[in-house]
C-alpha cells in the first residue's frame, strides 16, 4: 500500500537534526520505508556467522525454516536429495583435510575422560557415510574439535562384526551440547571406538542426536 504524502513530510521534518540537506533527507525517508518494507533481520552469533537464504512456500510450510545454511564459511544444503547429500559429503570431506592440515598430530585431549580422542582416515569415512544424510550433522561435524574435547560418555558396548568396527574392542557413545550451533543442532552424538591393538579411543562417527 502506498504512503501518504504526509507521511514522507513528517520523516523529513524528524531527520531535520540530522542534516540539513535537503536531499539526504529524502534519502533517509525512501531507505526508511524501504526498511519498513522489507522487515530484513540480520542475526550474529559470537565469533561465529550463521546465515540463512529466504525459504519459498513450495520447499516448507515452515518459513522459519532456510534452505540453505551458511555456517563457518560452508553453505549447508538443508534437503534430502541425492545431489544436498553429495555437496554435504564434499563439505565433511573438504573439513577433515583442512583439520588434519591443522591438527597434525590428529588427536584431541577430552577433558571428561583426560584421555586423547584419536582421528584418522576411518574416522573421515564412516562421519562422511552418516553425516552427509543430514544438515545436522554436518553442521556438528564442522564443531569436531569441540566434541571430542568437551564430549561425556553416555554409554558403552561392544562392537559390531562388521568391517567398519572390526578393529575395535568395544564402542563408547559420548554426547555433549553444542551451543553455538542452536537452534540447529542441541546436542552432538560421538561414537568412539576403542582399538583391539592398543586401546586406542578413535573417532568413530560424529552426528546431531
Amino acid at each position: 500500500m502506498p504512503f501518504h504524502r504526509s507521511f514522507f513530510k513528517k520523516v523529513i521534518n524528524k531527520t531535520a537534526k540530522l542534516s540539513t540537506n535537503l536531499y539526504e533527507k529524502r534519502l533517509f525517508c525512501v531507505i526508511y520505508v524501504n526498511d519498513v518494507r522489507s522487515q530484513t533481520k540480520l542475526f550474529t552469533k559470537h565469533k561465529k556467522v550463521m546465515k540463512t537464504t529466504p525459504q519459498t512456500s513450495a520447499e516448507t510450510d515452515n518459513a522459519s525454516v532456510p534452505n540453505l545454511i551458511i555456517y563457518n564459511g560452508y553453505e549447508i544444503p538443508i534437503g534430502t536429495t541425492e545431489q544436498d547429500k553429495k555437496v554435504r559429503a564434499e563439505i565433511i570431506t573438504d573439513f577433515y583435510k583442512k583439520w588434519f592440515g591443522k591438527n597434525e598430530e590428529r588427536k584431541i585431549k577430552n577433558d571428561r575422560m583426560d584421555k586423547f580422542i584419536h582421528v584418522d582416515g576411518n574416522s573421515m569415512r564412516e562421519t562422511r557415510n552418516w553425516g552427509r544424510l543430514s544438515h545436522r550433522s554436518t553442521l556438528t561435524i564442522l564443531e569436531l574439535s569441540y566434541v571430542l574435547k568437551y564430549a561425556a560418555k553416555t554409554a558403552e558396548g561392544a562392537s559390531k562384526e562388521n568391517k567398519s568396527q572390526q578393529r575395535f574392542n568395544k564402542m563408547l557413545t559420548m554426547e555433549c551440547i553444542v551451543p553455538q550451533l542452536r537452534p540447529y543442532v542441541n546436542v552432538a552424538k560421538l561414537m568412539v571406538g576403542v582399538a583391539k591393538a592398543d586401546n586406542r579411543k578413535i573417532q568413530y562417527s560424529l552426528t546431531a542426536k
